[in-house]
């Protein structure tokens, strides 16, 4: 009996929560998508491992295995012989900090991530942020006038997440770390400083780390130069390179090296010093922390600074590319150029030469296996060349999965809709499983947009030249997600997708795609958004008198294929109706009315 009561209680009461989740979205989010966090949340509270034959459940011991292993991928290289680098004409010379910085910094801290080593939370910094500013005020300009970053603030948590594979096998997980609250609040201070003045010297062939760049902004550039290649029927190679554990083996030297080279003053570069140097780590597993390990290379993970500072260290690599195009997203490299002859091929394989003696000259790890050749064409006789890195030929390749987006030879693209396709099924069963006993349509719709239909148009101005074939096999997916609202919440009505895009007030993913298309053109327009091949590819027309039905943008008939041509067709259409440059105060996305 009071086992069926405690069941009937434990269910009710779960009941209950969840119709408050439900009723409460709007109010409280929070608390909804913590609910939704527990249907995807692997537990990595309970690690166990095997090593040697051996079975690892204390978690001490599970803890200092992971931190022998994560430890084995730092490298200190000794002596390096520094490149000759051009120094910069510029200079930046130490700043101070005021009481504006910090809290401007402080409000930038976000309450909820977890904590670092001196298990101090965000929130108890924010809510009192009148006692600290003061205190950490004097902190930072000591640190800067002496040059010297406080010794505690350089311990980082480490918590092992797992990966893929097997839960048991360490070498399936990785690590991520934990700063201090307060070490993140002096370095959005110093970034702040300096990364206006260092992002001028950055390539801009580098689209990571960037506001106004992205894995659309890369792709872009990269498919309007290959598409009218394949569009005419001749070919393109493109060498897809990766770097192992990039981050984790940047030389400090070489790094501070290249920051003075960029025109720091010898005052920031000395700051930068300490704050790289003697560096130390501990894995965190339930609760437990392990022995503390040294890091000897590499920019500080999860730190503010870091990325900024990788961009910095592999900025020079796109000066050795010499008669190829190169383009980077973080360490994310590739080379690419038309191949007519096997002279070409030669050359291409000259910049293959020059990227192997940059890494070697700046203690990269190639990996050669990963490292992949695609020819880009719709011919049949294709140029084959045996392109080599380290003496071993490159692997050849049909497909390419570059910034998660899937590439094929032909630009046909059936390759991502089809990934996407498997993706966003099985994601919407997780919706109607989450929804499951919800009564609201509001939770199901937030699901939907957050999780699927985000999915669905994952840097879709890149490959929205596919087949209506694909195209409608796409718009499947939403046809499903109106097919289950219809079923839960409009039983009574018949259902037909088109009512029930007009009920749900949904567009079509073929229209929203195309409205997309023509966002992105007019956030290049804007300055919001970086891409010099769109802007080469797409001019403006000016008339000289009033036109009704006038096409404001010109493209050239040579790359009438290309995405940026296409999203010039797109913004065509949406400029008959709104005049996008006429009010300045005019977001773009306002204007297409895309949430």
């Amino acid at each position: 009996y009071y086992r069926k009561l405690v069941k009937s209680t434990i269910k009710s009461d779960r009941l209950r929560w969840l119709k408050s989740v439900d009723e409460n979205l709007k109010s409280q989010p929070k608390q909804f998508w913590k609910y939704v966090a527990s249907f995807r949340k692997r537990n990595s509270n309970s690690i166990q491992l095997e090593v040697d034959g051996k079975h690892l459940i204390e978690p001490h011991d599970i803890a200092d295995e992971f931190s022998k292993h994560f430890q084995t991928v730092y490298h200190n290289p000794g002596p390096i012989v520094f490149p000759n680098l051009l120094s910069s004409s510029e200079f930046l010379p130490l700043a101070s900090v005021s009481d504006s910085d910090v809290i401007k910094a402080i409000k930038r801290l976000r309450p909820s991530k977890s904590v670092g080593v001196d298990d101090i939370p965000g929130f108890i910094i924010k809510g009192c942020t009148d006692i600290f500013v003061p205190i950490l005020k004097h902190i930072f300009n000591l640190s800067l006038s002496q040059h010297n970053f406080p010794s505690l603030w350089k311990q980082a948590a480490i918590v092992p997440v797992l990966k893929k594979g097997k839960s048991t096998s360490v070498s399936n997980y990785r690590p991520i770390s934990l700063l201090s609250n307060f070490s993140k609040i002096f370095e959005f201070i110093v970034h702040e400083h300096v990364s206006h003045y260092l992002k001028s010297k950055i390539s801009p062939y580098q689209h990571g780390f960037s506001k106004t760049k992205s894995t659309s902004t890369n792709l872009v550039t990269y498919i309007d130069f290959i598409s009218p290649i394949v569009g005419s029927q001749r070919q393109a190679d493109a060498i897809y390179f990766d770097l192992s554990n990039a981050f984790d083996l940047v030389p400090h030297s070489l790094l501070l090296h290249k920051l003075s080279a960029a025109g720091l003053s010898g005052g920031y570069v000395s700051w930068f010093r300490s704050y790289l140097s003697n560096r130390k780590s501990q894995v965190r597993v339930s609760g437990v922390l392990s022995s503390p390990f040294e890091v000897l290379s590499g920019v500080p993970q999860g730190s503010v600074l870091g990325p900024l500072l990788f961009n910095v260290f592999i900025n020079d690599m796109c000066d050795a590319v010499a008669h190829s195009k190169c383009l980077l997203f973080a360490d994310d490299i590739k080379i690419y150029r038309a191949i007519s002859s096997p002279h070409d091929c030669y050359l291409l394989q000259s910049d293959v030469n020059s990227i192997q003696g940059w890494c070697i000259a700046n203690c990269m790890k190639l990996n050669i296996s990963k490292t992949k050749v695609i020819s880009f064409t719709r011919k049949t006789n294709l140029l084959i060349y045996d392109y080599k890195l380290f003496q071993t030929s490159i692997a050849r390749t049909d497909s390419v999965k570059d910034l998660g987006v899937f590439i094929d030879a032909k630009l046909y693209f059936h390759d991502q809709v089809n990934y996407i396709f498997s993706q966003c099924a099985k994601l919407l069963g997780l919706v109607r499983n989450i929804t499951y006993n919800f009564s609201s349509l509001d939770c199901m719709f937030s699901l939907y947009t957050t999780l699927v239909r985000s999915k669905l148009e994952y840097a879709s101005v890149v490959w929205n030249s596919i087949t209506s074939t694909d195209a409608n096999k796409l718009e499947r997916i939403q046809q499903r997600f109106a097919a289950l609202c219809f079923k839960r919440f409009f039983p009574q009505v018949h259902y037909n997708y088109s009512l029930a895009l007009e009920e749900l007030k949904l567009h079509t993913l073929c229209t929203r795609r195309h409205r997309l298309d023509a966002l992105f053109l007019i956030q290049v327009y804007f300055g919001s958004k970086f891409c010099p091949s769109a802007l080469e590819i797409v001019g403006l027309r000016v008339p000289a008198r009033y036109i009704r039905d006038f096409a404001l943008f010109n493209v050239c008939s040579l790359f009438k294929n290309c995405p940026s041509a296409r999203c010039a067709a797109a913004a065509n259409v949406v400029c008959r109706d709104v005049d996008v440059f006429g009010d300045l105060n005019i977001q773009p996305k306002q204007i297409l009315n895309i949430v």
